[in-house]
């Protein structure tokens, strides 16, 4: 059940993370150079979104059994 619990942490932060990073930190914009095609922008920022968000799942997990480990512990 607590494995549960933190993969849908992990999944739930990686889904906001990502919409937050693909249009608020790092939109793309298709009309905007010409030269440079809307596939190839988005390919060369997809690794960066995914470290990015695998850091905060990951974050976000040890954040989770930080408080646990406090709330047992009173």
């Amino acid at each position: 059940m607590e494995r549960i619990k933190k993969s849908m942490i992990a999944f739930a932060t990686m889904i906001i993370s990502w919409v937050l990073l693909s249009y608020v930190f790092f939109p793309v914009n298709p009309l905007g150079f010409e030269d440079v095609n809307f596939a190839d922008n988005m390919v060369n920022l997809l690794p960066l979104k995914a470290v990015i968000t695998m850091l905060f799942a990951i974050f976000s997990v040890f954040m989770y059994e930080l408080k646990k480990k406090k709330a047992s512990k009173n």
